[in-house]
């Protein structure tokens, strides 16, 4: 064997150990044997070299079946960091996650996005707090992930439409120039399910809906968030359920958007969100009235995607903090009540991460690339 060859496989070897570890939270050496195939004395060399990295922790003593006891080892879950960053037009929104995704920290503050060097100096001065506030070594951050309101060229390098940031041509060098790390932007509907999925490792194929103050959508295949030939995935807030309708800023009319958006769910109701659920959640007859008007359109929306791709769906995002299992059942039966009966069946199910999500996913696209690139 060459030595390119010895190191690769050596390279190999180490990922198989940390992995399975990774997977199974806690082992020992010789359940680390059985679950790779590799030797007793490979699996021991490994675990030296990842507790010399600090990736690896010795963990508490198995019970004895007569000899020495063995010795479990672990994932030091705060070994690497990773950061995520929610662009919003009025808010921002920052969170830390460890290596097994899980959020460490978060923080979030109104500031209304201007394409301009006073809103970036803004930006980097909130997030670089943050980050010295974690009180990590820097060496242990992976990088800072980015996630806005508009579609990002497949290179990752640039926005190609942002109509509700106004930020179209919008660089990623903007913000390498900000940090200290690196930095990847992506489109905030598809980093949310990113988060979704890493949660639910049996998603498959589903559609992510964002209840949030601007609609959205995502569309997951084959565990996959789904993007076409023009980067958008399943953005079903300009899907048009009545060209009479409501002007979406678009410039079409009748848009889900128009329908379906926190945005426009306020006007709608005419009152703050909070305040609207606690009366609906006490039976004011209007807000319930508002509340089955809203969930027949947003009824129409899931069921059109539906006649495309028979999938499950998961609502997410803003909206979804004040929510209650009623609430979701009453989205659930306007869409019984507008589906075509053609015998299949589908779920409506709650996210899990809120509106975190979109940030949540951001830094999570490095936690992942570091799991599978040890």
């Amino acid at each position: 064997m060459d030595i390119s060859s010895a190191i690769n496989l050596k390279r190999i070897n180490l990922q198989k150990v940390y992995k399975y570890l990774y997977d199974i939270h806690s082992s020992s050496k010789l359940d680390i044997s059985r679950g790779t195939g590799l030797s007793i004395p490979t699996i021991a060399s490994n675990i030296v070299e990842l507790e010399r990295r600090n990736l690896v922790k010795d963990g508490q003593e198995f019970k004895s079946t007569g000899g020495r006891r063995a010795q479990s080892y672990s994932i030091c879950t705060d070994a690497r960091i990773a950061i995520g960053v929610e662009i919003l037009k009025e808010e921002i929104k920052v969170v830390a996650v460890n290596l097994y995704g899980m959020l460490l920290a978060e923080t979030r503050t109104e500031a209304e996005f201007v394409n301009e060097e006073s809103y970036f100096s803004r930006l980097a001065s909130f997030v670089n707090d943050f980050i010295r506030n974690l009180g990590r070594s820097k060496d242990i951050i992976l990088g800072i992930g980015i996630a806005l309101q508009g579609l990002v060229s497949e290179d990752g390098e640039t926005v190609v439409y942002s109509e509700i940031l106004k930020a179209d041509g919008l660089k990623l060098e903007t913000f390498r120039k900000l940090f200290d790390f690196e930095c990847r932007m992506f489109h905030d509907t598809e980093t949310a399910a990113l988060a979704e999925m890493w949660n639910n490792p049996d998603i498959q194929n589903a559609v992510y809906i964002a209840l949030n103050r601007y609609f959205g959508g995502t569309l997951i295949l084959n565990g996959k968030v789904r993007r076409t030939q023009k980067l958008a995935s399943a953005t079903i807030e300009h899907m048009r359920i009545n060209q009479d309708g409501p002007l979406c800023y678009c410039g079409k009319r009748g848009c889900a958007e128009t329908y379906c958006s926190v945005k426009n769910f306020r006007k709608r109701c005419g009152m703050d969100i909070p305040e609207f659920f606690e009366r609906l959640h006490s039976g004011d007859r209007k807000c319930i009235d508002v509340w089955e008007a809203y969930a027949r359109d947003l009824a129409i929306v899931i069921n059109n995607v539906n006649m495309v791709i028979n999938c499950n769906v998961m609502i997410g995002g803003y909206l979804l903090q004040y929510m209650n299992d009623d609430d979701v059942e009453c989205i659930r039966r306007a869409v019984r009540a507008e589906g075509f009966a053609y015998g299949g069946e589908f779920r409506i199910v709650r996210s899990g991460l809120g509106d975190l999500a979109p940030a949540m996913g951001a830094a999570i696209d490095f936690i992942e690339q570091f799991i599978n690139n040890i």
